[in-house]
């Protein structure tokens, strides 16, 4: 046949071999619940097809060798818990396919080189409404989001197959590119947040952290892109802020940090280009701030340090082409200005060092004129860049 989009009749309970072979117009398949065995080479070469979809409490036992060979299309499947022989190879040449197990390890029956491709594998995975969440114990990870909704809260626990979750980490790209994406709540329950979580989510002017946010780290590019967020509060247990966090977030005028931040890092490029960004607040517990951290935020005017400030290390370019910042306070316990730390701040007149014993005024870290501290005598600054 020349179907598209197949829903195979209910009351078939096996799949032979080869039956679907080179069905290259077959984008989507779903195959019913009673269905105990897939052939070998069953869909081989159905280059269109992007979705199988297994029905609710699905019988499968059995998929047999190259049942999804060079299914090249085919991002994602799930594999039900029910599959206790896996053939050789079974996703050969399906270049772009990540694989879903509701199984919390390879079961024995499997075939060794089942995955001979090492394409990427979760484990203990589960379908829940819009997500797809991994598990281990009581806990679980959501992994993929295919909705798209403009509002979304995220559940703090699931019930999937009878058993209840609580959801403790959003993962790596989950929310990648959600353009209708325009609020997002994160339970208290999440402790972190992974890479690319909402990486480029131009739409998405509002994160809500709920009460006592347990969470603590946030990724590398988490939220990189996301051009009409205008504020975020990141909770107090937050320990580092991940390179390109927030990344050309252009639109960010405000940022600010829980009662008691825990923060200790800054990662390079954290708030490049931030550029509506005022003013910032970095919380005394912070000891570096990465290269480029706050490079290009034209607009900041005010960086102030908590008090009995623990920063040792400002890297180079931190706050390059920050060109509305007029003045600042470098704390006394800090210890290493890199290169060019204050580039391009052509408002910058008055640098402040706490500690007078210790900085002298030169012109490598900064273009300006008049200084306060020490005294004018030139000395040679770390010459290796901070990341």
């Amino acid at each position: 046949g020349t179907e598209t989009d197949l829903v195979l009749p209910n009351e078939i309970t096996q799949i032979n071999k080869y039956v679907f072979y080179a069905c290259d117009s077959l984008t989507s398949v779903t195959i019913p619940s009673r269905v105990t065995s897939i052939g070998e080479d069953a869909f081989y070469y159905c280059s269109s097809l992007t979705t199988v979809t297994f029905g609710e409490n699905s019988q499968l036992t059995s998929i047999g060798e190259d049942a999804f060979y060079n299914c090249d299309s085919l991002t994602s499947i799930i594999i039900p818990t029910s599959v206790t022989s896996m053939g050789e190879d079974v996703f050969s040449s399906c270049d772009n396919i990540t694989i879903y197990c509701e199984a919390n390890a390879q079961p024995s029956g499997w075939d060794s080189a089942w995955n001979w491709g090492k394409h990427p594998v979760h484990w203990g995975a589960r379908a829940v409404g819009d997500y797809l969440i991994e598990t281990t114990g009581q806990t679980a990870s959501i992994i993929v989001y295919s909705g798209n909704d403009a509002v979304v809260e995220i559940p703090s626990t699931v019930t999937a197959k009878g058993v209840t979750y609580n959801i403790t980490r959003i993962d790596d790209m989950v929310f990648d590119n959600c353009d209708s994406l325009i609020s997002v709540t994160i339970p208290s329950g999440v402790t972190s947040i992974g890479e690319r979580a909402f990486y480029d989510c131009s739409s998405l002017t509002t994160i809500t952290f709920g009460e006592n946010s347990q969470l603590t780290s946030i990724g590398k590019e988490a939220f990189d892109g996301c051009t009409s967020l205008t504020s975020i509060t990141i909770p107090a247990g937050v320990t580092s802020i991940g390179e390109d966090t927030f990344y050309n977030c252009s639109s960010l005028t405000m940022v600010t940090f829980g009662e008691n931040s825990q923060l200790t890092s800054i990662g390079k490029y954290a708030f490049y280009s931030c550029d509506s960004l005022t003013s910032i607040t970095i919380p005394a517990n912070v000891t570096s701030i990465g290269y480029s951290a706050f490079d290009g935020c034209s607009s900041l005017t005010s960086v102030i340090f908590g008090e009995n400030s623990q920063l040792t290390s400002i890297g180079s370019y931190a706050f390059r082409y920050c060109d509305s910042l007029s003045s600042i306070t470098i704390p006394d316990s800090v210890t290493s200005i890199y290169y060019y730390a204050f580039a391009g701040c052509d408002s910058l007149t008055n640098i402040t060092f706490e500690d007078t014993t210790t900085w002298y005024r030169t012109t490598t870290y900064t273009n300006c004129e008049n200084k306060t501290g020490g005294t004018s005598t030139s000395v040679t600054l770390p010459t290796t860049n901070a990341a």
